[in-house]
């Protein structure tokens, strides 16, 4: 069931990638082929975690929750290393940009099949209390997350949370 997934978002992790390749020696892209086998062990396993905990186990997860997993699995197979530049969250934003896109195509293909308007882009929330636009706040969480050693973990409803 998971295979369906893991071609076209490669192809997505791909693209999102190419602009980091400017960088050079800095950046390392973990794009190969065995890199791609170990996202998608991670990805199946986390996907089938969470589906085992849903209510209906025979049922594919939603979009929600198969763009998270996804995201986890990037972060958590490093598939971006920029450490040579110091401290930043380009993993992260790789992962969130990526995994949000795919909800995206993913939710417009739907919305096609239903002959309604599409969407061109994914919108966040206005940030409250500073400056700093949403998703580098949530980017900067699951670097935080990543850094301090803490791992994801699917939740009694088959969503996904950080493991304390």
């Amino acid at each position: 069931m998971t295979t369906r997934f893991i071609d076209p978002y490669w192809r997505m992790l791909k693209e999102a990638c190419k602009p980091l390749r400017v960088l050079g020696d800095d950046v390392r892209l973990h794009l190969d082929d065995a890199d791609k086998q170990a996202f998608k062990e991670r990805f199946t396993s986390l996907y089938f975690e969470a589906q085992q905990k849903m209510l209906y186990k025979d049922h594919t997860l939603d979009r929600h929750k198969v763009s998270a997993i996804a995201i986890i699995s990037v972060i958590e197979q490093e598939i971006v290393d920029a450490r040579k530049l110091g401290p930043n969250i380009a993993l992260e934003r790789v992962a969130l940009d990526t995994g949000l896109s795919f909800m995206l195509v993913w939710l417009n293909d739907e919305l096609k099949e239903r002959e309604l308007p599409t969407l061109r882009q994914y919108s966040m929330p206005e940030p409250f209390y500073c400056d700093t636009p949403y998703i580098s706040s949530f980017a900067r969480s699951l670097y935080y997350t990543r850094i301090n050693g803490k791992s994801f973990t699917t939740t009694s409803s088959g969503g996904l949370r950080v493991a304390l």
